[in-house]
């Protein structure tokens, strides 16, 4: 049985499931006094979650209006001086009001069990094994940052209540994600709001990959294009070659031409053309007197 009125821990950036042990940082002095009395007592407290994490001293309105029935499992205190309490989240509640008292937020609030209907049927088992299988997939897709736990961990649970909970807990979820989550009434609801969630995850992870394999491979293409113009002008030095030369004064001729913008740009990129070509190569001399012509034309140039 659960108190209707219960002291509040609001909680930024972290969304409690019922039946999932969470770590929680508390540093407020509000939030530090009502873990200090729960334990004291060994009382439930009741866990909500901040629509605005900036915001220190949070009233009705800037809380959600879901929140957890928690016990305190652990307190620890870390090397920093900090205090961390494990939290088991035990039962959803509604928020019918929330207010100050002696220095810590109390609310009144209703019991909203989960709804297990239909967690026993095929089309239940079916989505939960899809949600175990694409999100390791999201996992893999993931740079290892404790990864390795939560794939072990979603290989081993065996309860399909727990582990639709445990993947909405811990997955890389924004908080708004993880709240819409935890708002579904209905185990079945939750678990297809979830197959949803990671499907979008998952191409999202999908399409950034696409995108860092395209700018890999075009640096790479640069790269390449980089050495061989390297190893073309390295050859034709050691050839003896004057062609550096004489493409350079063609560039010091060019910047006397009055040319608009655009011949400027064709002369430049058919320029850059020529140096890559072996002067070995039928090619340079079709190319040179293209360019050679481009520079004796008269461009805006009038006889009176």
């Amino acid at each position: 049985k659960f108190d209707s009125i219960v002291p509040i821990l609001p909680l930024r950036n972290v969304v409690l499931y019922p039946g999932i042990l969470t770590p929680v940082s508390v540093g407020r002095k509000s939030s530090l006094k009502v873990i200090k009395d729960a334990m004291k007592s060994g009382i439930n407290i009741g866990v909500i979650t901040q629509r605005d994490e900036k915001v220190d001293i949070p009233n009705q309105n800037d809380l959600y209006n879901t929140g957890i029935y928690a016990r305190i499992v652990r307190q620890l205190t870390m090397p920093d001086g900090g205090i961390t309490v494990i939290l088991q989240g035990l039962s959803r509640f509604s928020v019918q009001s929330a207010y100050y008292e002696h220095g810590i937020m109390m609310a009144n609030v209703t019991v909203r069990p989960d709804l297990d209907y239909k967690i026993a049927d095929k089309e239940f088992l079916t989505v939960v094994s899809s949600c175990r299988e694409i999100a390791s997939k999201l996992l893999n897709s993931m740079e290892d940052g404790g990864k390795a736990d939560l794939i072990f961990a979603l290989k081993n649970i065996q309860n399909n209540m727990f582990l639709i909970n445990f993947c909405c807990a811990n997955l890389p979820f924004s908080v708004e994600e993880k709240m819409g989550l935890l708002e579904a009434d209905f185990l079945i609801n939750r678990a297809y709001g979830l197959l949803t969630t990671l499907n979008k995850h998952i191409q999202l992870a999908e399409l950034r990959q696409n995108i860092q394999k395209r700018t890999h491979e075009d640096l790479s293409q640069q790269q390449r294009e980089f050495f061989l113009q390297q190893e073309i002008r390295n050859i034709q030095e050691e050839l003896g070659n004057s062609s550096d030369l004489e493409i350079e004064e063609m560039r010091k001729q060019s910047y006397s031409k009055k040319w608009n913008e655009t011949t400027a740009k064709v002369f430049d990129k058919e320029l850059s053309k020529l140096e890559r070509i072996p002067t070995q190569s039928p090619d340079y001399n079709i190319q040179l007197n293209y360019l050679q012509t481009m520079l004796a034309l008269p461009w805006n140039e009038y006889t009176e």
